[in-house]
């Protein structure tokens, strides 16, 4: 890879993209244990850093399901090569003591990727994970995920809708 090629993802492509994110973020978690059904609404803050001069971002977060504490942490990247959005995510409720892996074409300058997970158990079923990162604003951001059963079926299963604190 040529460093032109990143300079310029730099100066106006998908890595310039991503680094909008950077600053202190606070907001308002949904999770949605079922379809369609609020289990837990709190309050959410994200402090997003660039890594490696910018070729990624780290997006670490403090929020709380059901009244316990919890903190997770994604990295997320373009990869120029194969022009996919990557992201490898792990938190202490979600995950457990997993490490999701993420990605799909990048298509348009929305962050959407796909990763899975296992039911666990003797005879594990595989469920999907989308995240996608919307960016209405200079100051706003809303990060979603999507549980996909292993019929197909996509679901809300969170949505987190940050306001900017202060830019880095």
């Amino acid at each position: 890879m040529s460093g032109s090629k990143l300079q310029n993802s730099l100066d106006n492509g998908l890595h310039f993209q991503l680094l909008q994110l950077i600053g202190d973020w606070s907001g308002n978690s949904k999770t949605f244990f079922e379809p369609g059904i609020l289990g837990d609404e709190s309050q959410v803050k994200a402090q997003i850093t660039a890594m490696f001069d910018g070729r990624f971002i780290n997006i670490a977060y403090q929020s709380s399901v059901q009244g316990s504490p919890f903190q997770g942490t994604m990295i997320l990247g373009y990869y120029l090569l194969d022009n996919t959005w990557q992201m490898v995510w792990v938190d202490t409720f979600h995950m457990g003591t997993g490490i999701m892996h993420a990605k799909a074409i990048a298509d348009g300058n929305e962050f959407n990727v796909l990763g899975q997970y296992s039911s666990g158990g003797e005879s594990p079923e595989f469920w999907g994970w989308r995240t996608v990162i919307k960016k209405p604003s200079a100051d706003q951001f809303i990060l979603s995920a999507f549980n996909i059963t292993p019929q197909g079926q996509e679901d809300l299963a969170i949505e987190m809708n940050f306001t900017l604190n202060v830019k880095r």
